[in-house]
């Protein structure tokens, strides 16, 4: 009997589902060490808890909507991230630990589910293999709250499911995976015409053109299906005039030769933003008008964005198996495992191993090179299984797949180019891992056995193939829809968040503790009339913030700001005697010396005042945020009086 042959009532499927995920913590555990520290600094990038980046973005909209609140701004422009935040926040109590916890867990559980959804499908080494690169792939990534990790939750099973319908013929595999696409690029769309090719699956196999027509209408329903939950999710809960996507923007960076911040350096665009006039969906229209003119005029400027995208791709490809923490060793062991735990716990040669001992030799050679250029061996073996599936002899069902999805990953790179940065990687990372399980694969049998082209029933498409989709799809209004809207109609008023606060103030303040804002509230964060800086240096100032730890870096005296590796955004401060908090507002910035963490952690989520004297930057930083505030009080609300109750910094 053949293994392609066998039964899968041999594969032990609820044993390789506890070996992944008992790998899976341990592996991501030791990983993620000492990062899971609610005081955890590594980099400027991981402020507190939370990465100081768009990921800050996402919790604020997931907290707007916890308050009864709208998503409003950028949290607008992928509201499903917020609304899944919004879940798992409800469930932790808003703790950014457990919430990340949970998050790694959701990961290994979806895993565990493709593992399930594979417990069939032959040959087994390439199943292990990809398990294996799944099991490992970005351990980073759940310990923050950003787009990649709800888009990863749905793409790995979908993935599966577009595996086994392809090499199957289930339809009903292939529907549901399309449909689970569909929605992970309403996520995030990381690789948009992937999307738009997936459907061609249909057109594969020795059915009848009408047939083919049938099922390529199916697919495109059902990936429709999916990516219509962004518009639901913008028109239930974003604000009446947030615009739901940031495309313009991209778009415009691409046609005028770069990254898409050349938005903020148009001329045109940039008097639009300045005018309160125009609204968001007026500077949209206006952005996709600009993109036309550009390329009208500089067509040459769009070839060269696109020749610098593939550029860049190409040079990151290897990093695309791991990075950090994640080594060809993990993989082995995990890789190892499964194949003990399948075969019984037999260690002895299977069946795909057999043969002189000589035939050892190169495997052990392969295993040695993995361990030693874990990456850059992974990236020649998915090459070789990309063109090892553009044989004729090779050429099944599951190379239709592989190739329409790649594709679909090639011609979606030049629309993000570098600025899809993380987003482009992981929609092209699981493509990668079967290439490189298909080609070890080949590499090791000297070829691939395809499935039978034969579909498993030649009926038209029926309600029960429907299944799939539906449950797929009542799981998604449930965890995206649902949810967040009982959250959000059950939120209870906070009164902290109804006290009126203040916000940049530039003006002498009175000494006093009482202190009496005047009604003129002026803004001058970027405002600055450069390089008038110096000017503002000393000046008392005031604004209101929600406090949260993971805005706060705990920066210990000696190292100031210079060990911060973004002069961009940092510039070397007064040096101050005190171990001090730094505070990140965006790029607003405050610094609060003799309080301790533990301290600070007094005022989480809490509505407060900071007040102290502006420190100007330095004229040489020239991109530099324009000043940072020295605190000398901390203002809070006062319960009895509904007033400002000051606290001094404490300077001894």
């Amino acid at each position: 009997m053949t293994e392609s042959q066998k039964t899968p009532k041999s594969v032990k499927i609820m044993p390789i589902i506890l070996a992944l995920v008992g790998f899976g913590v341990l592996f991501r555990c030791c990983s993620n060490l000492g990062t899971l520290s609610q005081f955890y600094t590594g980099n400027v990038f991981r402020v507190g808890l939370i990465p100081w980046s768009d990921a800050r973005g996402w919790v604020d909209g997931a907290l707007a909507v916890m308050s009864g609140g709208a998503i409003d701004g950028y949290p607008a422009f992928r509201p499903l991230t917020p609304l899944f935040l919004s879940d798992i926040f409800s469930l932790t109590g808003v703790d950014y630990l457990y919430g990340m916890i949970f998050q790694g867990a959701l990961l290994l559980t979806a895993i565990s589910i493709a593992a399930w959804i594979l417990r069939d499908v032959r040959p087994r080494l390439p199943v292990y293999l990809f398990l294996a690169l799944l099991s490992i792939w970005r351990p980073g990534v759940e310990t923050s709250f950003i787009t990649e990790v709800p888009g990863m939750l749905i793409l790995i099973p979908g993935f599966a499911l577009l595996w086994r319908g392809t090499v199957k013929n289930r339809n009903k595999d292939t529907l549901a995976g399309i449909f689970l696409f569909g929605l992970n690029q309403a996520i995030r769309p990381w690789n948009i015409l992937t999307l738009a090719l997936l459907p061609l699956l249909a057109f594969r196999g020795s059915l009848s053109w009408k047939r083919k027509f049938g099922l390529f209408l199916a697919y495109v329903c059902c990936g429709a299906a999916g990516f219509g939950f962004h518009p639901l999710a913008v028109g239930l809960f974003n604000a009446p005039d947030a615009v739901g996507g940031n495309e313009d923007k991209a778009l415009f960076g691409r046609v005028a030769g770069g990254s898409w911040m050349l938005y903020y350096y148009d001329p045109v665009i940039t008097k639009a933003r300045n005018n309160p006039e125009v609204t968001p969906s007026e500077l949209r229209r206006l952005t996709y008008k600009r993109a036309w003119e550009v390329f009208r005029s500089h067509p040459e400027l769009l070839l060269r964005s696109t020749v610098s995208s593939y550029i860049d791709y190409s040079k990151k490809l290897p990093l695309e198996f791991g990075g950090g923490f994640t080594c060809g060793l993990w993989l082995l062991l995990i890789f190892a495992l499964l194949i003990a735990i399948e075969k019984g716990f037999v260690f002895k040669a299977p069946e795909w191993e057999t043969g002189k001992w000589q035939r050892g030799i190169p495997a052990a050679i392969f295993l040695v090179l993995l361990v030693a250029v874990y990456q850059w061996v992974l990236t020649v073996v998915a090459l070789f299984g990309i063109v090892s599936m553009c044989r004729r002899k090779y050429f099944c069902g599951l190379s239709w797949l592989i190739l329409l999805y790649l594709a679909g990953v090639l011609l979606s790179i030049p629309l993000v180019g570098d600025d899809g940065g993380l987003r482009i990687k992981i929609g092209g990372d699981i493509i990668l891992f079967l290439t490189a399980a298909t080609g070890a694969a080949m590499f090791r049998r000297g070829q691939f056995p395809a499935e039978s082209e034969t579909p498993e029933d030649q009926q038209p498409l029926s309600c029960r193939d429907m299944t799939p989709v539906l449950a797929c799809a009542a799981g998604a209004l449930v965890i995206f829809i649902a949810l967040p809207w009982c959250i959000k109609i059950t939120a209870s008023p906070d009164p902290d968040r109804n006290w009126t606060g203040y916000s940049a103030l530039p003006k002498q303040l009175p000494p006093s503790a009482q202190i009496l804002f005047p009604a003129e509230i002026e803004r001058i964060w970027n405002e600055f009339p450069q390089p008038s800086f110096e000017k503002y240096n000393g000046v008392a100032a005031a604004w209101t913030i929600d406090y949260h730890n993971r805005d706060v870096i705990f920066a210990a005296a000696a190292e100031g700001l210079r060990s911060t590796p973004n002069i961009m955004q940092f510039w070397p401060l007064t040096p101050l005697n005190e171990p001090r908090s730094i505070i990140v507002r965006e790029n607003r910035f405050a610094i609060i010396s003799g309080i301790h963490p533990e301290q600070l952690s007094l005022l989480e989520n809490k509505r407060i005042i900071i007040y102290g004297n502006l420190i100007a930057k330095p004229r040489a930083y020239l991109f530099a945020t324009g000043y940072v505030m020295d605190v000398k009080r901390i203002g809070t609300r006062d319960p009895l009086t509904d007033g400002i109750k000051w606290v001094f910094v404490n300077r001894n």
